[in-house]
C-alpha cells in the first residue's frame, strides 16, 4: 500500500517439550484473533533460560522492573544459555543496542 510499516517484530521463544521453538506475528500490535506463525528451531533442548543484564551487570530473569524515573536501569546485553543434548552447554550473550531501548 505504500505506507511506511515498522521494521520491529513481535516474537516469543519457548521451550515445547524438547523443541526450542520461535513464534511470531505478521503484525506488531495484533489483535486476540490474529494467528501467530510458529517455527521450531532446535530440537534436544533439555534447558533454556533468557537473563538481562544491565551496565552494574546484575541480572534479571524478566523485564521490565521497577526503577525510579529519574535512574532508570536499562539492559545493555542478553544472555541465552542452552543445555542440548549431544553439545552440553551453549552460552551466549548479545549486546542490546541502545537506540531500541
Amino acid at each position: 500500500m505504500g505506507q511506511p510499516r515498522s521494521n520491529l517484530q513481535r516474537v516469543e521463544y519457548r521451550l515445547e517439550d524438547d523443541i526450542l521453538q520461535r513464534r511470531y506475528w505478521p503484525q506488531l500490535d495484533q489483535s486476540y484473533t490474529e494467528v501467530s506463525i510458529e517455527q521450531n528451531l532446535l530440537s534436544g533442548v533439555e534447558d533454556f533460560s533468557v537473563r538481562l543484564i544491565t551496565l552494574g551487570k546484575e541480572t534479571y530473569e524478566s523485564w521490565p522492573i521497577d526503577f525510579q524515573a529519574n535512574d532508570p536501569v536499562r539492559p545493555v546485553a542478553i544472555e541465552l544459555t542452552f543445555e542440548v543434548t549431544n553439545f552440553g552447554r551453549i552460552q551466549r550473550i548479545y549486546e542490546v543496542a541502545d537506540a531500541l531501548l
